[in-house]
């Protein structure tokens, strides 16, 4: 089955959903999203030119209908019927600072929240819903670890984040502390 003809270079990342729905980001700006739900009937493919900000990394829930974005100008952008927009380094109490890298949505009791990355090692929780943001565990310490999966597996109630030496589990109500 051909998705989409013409998808421009470089492709960004391409990730699928627990049911096979698929996202792909591809191109420089304006890039390209396309999302695939293969069970719809007929199966659908959502097709746009995206040029707010270059999107690091994205994805996709079950249904195919709902998408996340974490982008270069370091907000995180959640897509249904209309964006919503977390500028996560103003985000009180504890602010979450660094590059992005990573983000997954979750699911189960999870669902609802969208979790990040940053290059700097931390871990930010947003209930798109509430609003509410949340300072979980840092995934690295002095030396950060490459993240290799960043992902809420299908029916999982919690976040796999897999490093190239561990992998550490977390939800939204994991704990943050300042120790070190």
């Amino acid at each position: 089955t051909i998705i989409a003809e013409g998808v421009p270079s470089p492709i960004k990342m391409i990730r699928s959903s627990g049911n096979g729905s698929v996202i792909c980001v591809a191109g420089q700006l304006p890039q390209r999203l396309i999302v695939w739900r293969p069970d719809s009937q007929p199966s659908a493919v959502v097709d746009v030119a995206w040029s707010e900000a270059q999107v690091v990394d994205a994805d996709v829930d079950e249904s195919g209908h709902d998408v996340l974005l974490l982008c270069a100008d370091r907000r995180l952008r959640f897509l249904r019927n209309a964006s919503q927009v977390l500028r996560y380094e103003l985000s009180a109490p504890k602010p979450i600072w660094g590059t992005p890298l990573r983000c997954a949505l979750g699911s189960g009791n999870s669902s609802g929240w969208a979790f990040f990355a940053t290059q700097n090692g931390q871990v930010g929780a947003w209930n798109w819903r509430s609003s509410e943001v949340r300072r979980l565990p840092d995934y690295g310490g002095e030396q950060h670890e490459n993240i290799l999966l960043f992902e809420f597996p299908p029916q999982s109630v919690q976040l796999r984040i897999g490093l190239q030496t561990s992998t550490l589990l977390m939800d939204e109500s994991s704990e943050f502390t300042d120790e070190r």
